[in-house]
């Protein structure tokens, strides 16, 4: 009887190409691969429990940091939007979401895609691409 090696979930995870790919892993896909694991493995030579506690470990990990990812994707999705709302009535200057450079006094804010954006006039800006902010000049009174 020939049986055929796996990667062990452990390593599966280790062997992404790339920290986005590695963030892909949920945990239903970590499950997926350990039961595979199990049912593949050699019957005259179990997975040791050390290892399927290390496995285990790693789940956890994995829940931990996409937790932590998650909170700190919050967090700064208020900060961005406290400090584009900062910026309502005030001018800016920077490259709008049309890769223009333009500027304006910022009417409002606004989400689109999951991102914040300023409204100036009838073009958007991120507020990355903000490079300077000013207070507007005062609006001229009329001469009586």
């Amino acid at each position: 009887m020939n049986v055929t090696s796996t990667t062990s979930p452990t390593e599966s995870l280790m062997n992404a190409t790339s920290a986005t790919d590695r963030a892909r892993v949920t945990r239903d896909d970590f499950l997926k691969l350990l039961i595979t694991e199990l049912q593949s493995q050699d019957p005259l030579e179990p997975m040791k429990n050390s290892e399927f506690l290390g496995q285990i470990a790693t789940l956890n990990q994995i829940e931990s940091y996409a937790s932590l990812t998650d909170s700190i994707r919050s967090l700064q999705y208020g900060t961005d939007l406290a400090n584009a709302s900062s910026l309502i009535g005030k001018a800016v200057v920077g490259v709008t979401d049309s890769g223009l450079e333009g500027g304006g006094v910022v009417s409002r804010v606004v989400v689109l895609d999951g991102k914040v954006r300023l409204v100036i006039g009838d073009q958007t800006m991120s507020l990355s691409s903000v490079a300077q902010v000013f207070l507007p000049a005062p609006a001229e009174e009329p001469e009586a």
